[in-house]
Parts: C-alpha cells; sequence; structure tokens
C-alpha cells in the first residue's frame, strides 16, 4: 500500500464514522499529514505517541524536544501547536457558553477531561 492511500485511511474513516471513531494515532496522522520517504505518516504518528507517551505531552514540548526527531520541522511544530489552542479555545468557549451542571453525568465528562494526564490540579466550580 503507498503511503497516499495509507494516509487516506483516518481521513475515510473520519468520513464513515466520525471523528471519534478515530485514535490517537490516526487523528495525529491527520495534522502531520505526511510522513518520511519510506516512513508513512500513520507509523511517525504511532512512534511520535510511544515517544512522548500521549497527545497531550507531545503538544505541549517545546519545539527543540520536538524538532529532534527526524522530519519534524517548524511547519508540522506550528501546526500541532495551532490545532493545541484550537482545542484549548474551543474548550473554554464550551465552559463559558454552557452550564457544566446540567447533570452529574455531564460534570463527570468534564472532569475526566481535566485528569488525563494524572497531574494533581486544583478545580473551583463557582456558582
Amino acid at each position: 500500500m503507498d503511503e497516499i492511500n495509507y494516509a487516506l485511511q483516518p481521513i475515510e474513516k473520519l468520513l464513515a464514522y466520525g471523528a471519534s471513531s478515530l485514535s490517537d494515532q490516526e487523528l495525529l496522522a491527520i495534522f502531520l499529514r505526511t510522513g518520511l520517504p519510506g516512513f508513512p505518516v500513520l507509523i511517525l504518528a504511532e512512534n511520535l505517541l510511544k515517544e512522548f507517551c500521549s497527545l497531550h505531552k507531545l503538544l505541549t514540548t517545546d519545539y527543540q524536544q520536538f524538532s529532534a526527531h527526524k522530519g519534524l520541522g517548524v511547519c508540522k511544530y506550528s501546526q500541532l501547536q495551532a490545532i493545541g489552542e484550537v482545542a484549548k479555545r474551543f474548550f473554554t468557549q464550551q465552559l463559558i457558553n454552557q452550564s457544566i451542571m446540567r447533570s452529574p453525568k455531564h460534570l463527570k465528562n468534564i472532569y475526566s477531561i481535566f485528569i488525563l494526564d494524572r497531574i494533581e490540579k486544583f478545580l473551583l466550580y463557582y456558582f
């Protein structure tokens, strides 16, 4: 299978089943867009997730550490930094525009986002 068809699989899966059906590897591959010669983008994405242990750590790493990996430069770093910022702004606007206390299940879902990286956090809910 050539790299172009290999890279399109996540996009086809997204269109058929929705973005939530994609693995972290597949989501990352969509944003990376291309791999390296003989090194498909899905393999690059898989290796990055293994190296950084999570999307969060990958998106919060500094440029020097990111660019130490072959084929990862300012363009891919900028793309990932931008999508991380888009996600933060989306989440912030969602919290501002929606009541997080609609139901216990909704509050649990919001809270679970904060504990994914298993770092202690202090959360304050003001009513």
